[in-house]
């Protein structure tokens, strides 16, 4: 913004992959997960949308992308978040 001046178009996107089954998985993989899919875009959007907002034009897109099918067992951390 310091450098360009305005903000027109902001993604808001964040994803990460575990190779790991639920019941394999570790707290800390979990957490970290969630982190980046929960908190990524939030923390895009936290920092952008003032800036918007200010301007009053600009467009936001926000991305959730479905990484598995239902049925895969490996994974399902990742859809069940992004839902």
């Amino acid at each position: 913004i310091a450098e360009l001046g305005r903000l027109d178009i902001v993604v808001a996107n964040a994803g990460i992959w575990s190779n790991a089954a639920f019941v394999d998985m570790g707290a800390q993989m979990f957490h970290d997960m969630i982190d980046v899919v929960m908190m990524g875009p939030y923390n895009i959007c936290k920092a952008a949308v003032p800036h918007m907002i200010e301007q009053a034009s600009f467009v936001l897109i926000g991305v959730v992308q479905q990484a598995l099918d239902d049925d895969e067992p490996r994974g399902q951390h990742v859809i069940g978040v992004r839902r």
